[in-house]
């Protein structure tokens, strides 16, 4: 087993020692879904928790994001890490040690959703932009949003990890074969989940199937020739965020804090954090734009801005429907320039940008939304999963909805070697509730 951690190493991965729930748990209840989604819908996490009740769930050791900046925000922190200790003690958790899990999820919309359970070291994790790390961001990092965060990860004794790492495999060679061998085993967990979010069930996977399968292929992959081949470049990253940027990043944090107070780097669990790592272009994996929602703003404002300072056109005013039509017909395509829609209540418009650019659309958009809010100091942006939620939203005339064109996958990451960073949440890995659910957990510090 230590031939086969130090070969992981090279990879800045490593076999971790897991901890899932124990027999009798109420699996539905147990796991819920990640933090940072519904921020504009409270009310999504208040029927979480009449659902959950009393019983055991990751609900209570974590702290959804809509719940930041209420005023008792410490005292509910002080809450999740007693919960923490609480659940460690009473045999709520199982250990699984040294063990890589291969995940299966399947949501309304794709069967079999593939992925494996490693720990990444934060020492190969850099967020900045420019990076040259093994792990870069693929986003944005917003600095501002990391305290609170840390402060959460911060004398917890335990990770429940939302993060979703990619790897660039066109031929899917590394995590599909690797998943298909470990389904062969009995699963570990099995669970529908709640709030229509599918289902999800996770596999060991063996040391032989690690050695023979998982590790050659990733080698191939991330061997100097064949980045040199893809991107011209063996400085390419092996590992790029799809979801969890922030919280990452706060590991990061964290660890960097331990380390300054003498923690040693090779014995601390802090150093590594948990993610599952699942193949960019997998078709089980929707992309789908993150929009904005812009209150403090009317739709009407921020067009005429547009205009004066970017040179914006009109292109179709018509209902959300006809709008989302056009948007997603026209707006991948660079040469033409930077579509997308903008509208509240009843009225939508189709907005161009004139200049065209190899960047994916987002970034010409955010520039356009960050200039408006510089002048405009009431102005505040909110980040929206799903084109229904951004619509609902959107229904009265006092803000402005954004809508985003379709992500093309295939250039997020020659953006990144270009740009440094894409612009703060870019992308999605599909909509709300296809997000990653809370199931396992891992000790980072002695309760």
């Amino acid at each position: 087993m230590l031939a086969l951690q130090n070969e992981l190493s090279r990879f800045g991965l490593a076999l971790p020692d897991i901890l899932l729930p124990s027999e009798g748990i109420d699996l539905r209840r147990w796991a819920v879904i990640a933090c940072d989604q519904f921020t504009s819908q409270p009310e999504y996490w208040e029927k979480v928790g009449e659902f959950v009740g009393t019983a055991p769930s990751t609900l209570e050791m974590i702290l959804p994001e809509v719940q930041l900046g209420r005023p008792d925000v410490e005292e509910r922190i002080r809450k999740v890490h007693a919960a923490m200790g609480r659940r460690l003690a009473d045999g709520t958790f199982r250990s699984v040690a040294q063990t890589v899990i291969a995940v299966s999820r399947d949501t309304q919309r794709v069967r079999g959703r593939p992925g494996l359970m490693f720990a990444v070291d934060l020492e190969r994790y850099d967020f900045a932009a420019g990076s040259r790390s093994l792990i870069r961001a693929t986003e944005q990092t917003i600095v501002e949003r990391l305290p609170a965060r840390v402060r959460v990860r911060t004398g917890a004794p335990l990770e429940l990890p939302h993060i979703l790492v990619l790897i660039d495999d066109p031929e899917a060679s590394v995590i599909e074969p690797t998943v298909a061998a470990a389904r062969t085993n009995p699963p570990l967990y099995r669970t529908d989940l709640m709030s229509d979010g599918g289902s999800v069930a996770g596999y060991a996977c063996d040391a032989s199937i690690i050695e023979t399968i998982f590790l050659p292929a990733l080698a191939a992959l991330g061997s100097p020739e064949r980045l040199t081949a893809r991107y011209g470049s063996p400085d390419a990253p092996l590992f790029v965020m799809g979801d969890g940027n922030h919280s990452l990043a706060s590991a990061k944090r964290v660890w960097d804090n331990l380390k300054g107070r003498g923690a040693a780097d090779d014995a601390h669990p802090a150093r590594w954090a948990l993610v599952e790592i699942m193949n960019l272009h997998s078709p089980q994996l929707p992309f789908e734009p993150i929009h904005r929602l812009l209150t403090g703003a009317t739709a009407a404002d921020l067009l005429q801005f547009a205009r004066e300072r970017f040179g914006a056109q009109t292109e179709l005013e018509a209902g959300f429907e006809a709008v989302r039509i056009d948007v997603t017909k026209h707006g991948a395509a660079p040469d033409i320039g930077t579509v997308f829609g903008l509208g509240s209540g009843q009225t939508w418009r189709t907005v161009r940008l004139p200049s065209g650019s190899a960047n994916l659309p987002v970034t010409a958009i955010q520039a356009c939304l960050d200039s408006y809010c510089a002048v405009n100091s009431k102005a505040q942006i909110d980040y929206i999963h799903g084109e229904a939620a951004l619509a609902g939203l959107s229904a009265t005339d006092n803000v402005a909805g954004v809508l985003l064109p379709p992500i093309d996958r295939s250039r997020i990451i020659p953006t990144v070697l270009q740009n440094g960073v894409l612009p703060r949440k870019a992308f999605s890995l599909g909509e709300a509730k296809e997000k990653r659910y809370y199931f396992e957990a891992r000790v980072i510090e002695t309760p």
